[in-house]
C-alpha cells in the first residue's frame, strides 16, 4: 500500500512539477548503488567468515580473492563516495542518496521492530 501510494504521488508530483521530481528521483538514487555493492561485499565478509567456522561443507562456491577482494571493493566504494564530496555537481546526489538510504534503514528498522512486538504478544 505504500509503495502504490508514493507511486501515485510522483506521479502526481510529475504533473505539478516534472523537471523538479524528475531531477530529484535521478540524483537520489546516483549512490544508492554503491551503498547496495558496500552492504554486498560486508555481507560477504561477515557471512563467509561465518560459514567456514560453521559448516564449511556448506560452502559450494568459493570466491576467488576472498577476503582482499571484498576489501578492495570496500575501499574503493569508500573512495568514490568521499570523491562525490568534492566534485560540486555530484555533492547534492550524495546528499540526496543518503538521504534515501536513511529512509530506506528507518522503514526496516521499523518494520523489524513492529514484527518483533507482534512475536513478543
Amino acid at each position: 500500500m505504500a509503495c502504490t501510494s508514493a507511486g501515485y504521488v510522483a506521479v502526481a508530483m510529475s504533473y505539478v512539477a516534472p523537471d523538479i521530481i524528475f531531477d530529484f528521483i535521478i540524483n537520489s538514487v546516483k549512490a544508492v548503488g554503491l551503498f547496495i555493492y558496500a552492504i554486498i561485499a560486508g555481507s560477504q565478509l561477515r557471512m563467509r567468515r561465518q560459514l567456514e567456522s560453521e559448516a564449511p561443507e556448506r560452502l559450494k562456491l568459493r570466491m576467488w580473492g576472498y577476503p582482499y577482494l571484498s576489501w578492495m571493493t570496500l575501499v574503493a566504494i569508500v573512495g568514490v563516495v568521499s570523491s562525490m564530496l568534492l566534485v560540486p555537481d555530484a555533492r547534492s546526489q550524495l546528499y540526496l542518496s543518503v538521504l534515501s538510504l536513511a529512509a530506506i534503514l528507518a522503514t526496516y528498522l521499523i518494520v523489524r521492530w513492529r514484527h518483533k512486538a507482534v512475536a513478543v504478544r
